[in-house]
């Protein structure tokens, strides 16, 4: 009797312990998802704000050429751009000037 006790104990605890493993490897697959989708995702949220950078560029570009106008609004941001350039063309000639001395 005891021999067929010990049996049934130790496969209730093989059982246990390969369910409790399935719930092991199932939270990994889960967080290892989780953790993929996020990089995912914030992969794609750079690939945009390039993609808005270069689209705002290109706008600059061509208000500055005169091939469009913008609607009021949006005239404060154009005239940080216009600002911005000045100070970094400013600032790039002060750099020429100590470098070539």
């Amino acid at each position: 009797m005891a021999e067929d006790e010990i049996k049934r104990q130790v496969g209730s605890i093989v059982s246990r312990a390969k369910e409790a493993l399935s719930e092991v490897r199932e939270a990994v697959v889960r967080t290892s998802q989780i953790g993929k989708l996020k990089i995912d995702v914030a992969l794609l949220r750079r690939e945009q704000e390039k993609a808005f950078a270069r689209l705002g560029a290109k706008v600059f570009e061509m208000v500055e050429d005169g091939e469009l106008s913008l609607p009021e609004p949006l005239d404060p941001l154009v005239q940080a751009v216009r600002h911005l350039a000045r100070q970094i063309a400013e600032e790039e000639a002060e750099l020429a000037e100590v470098e070539g001395a």
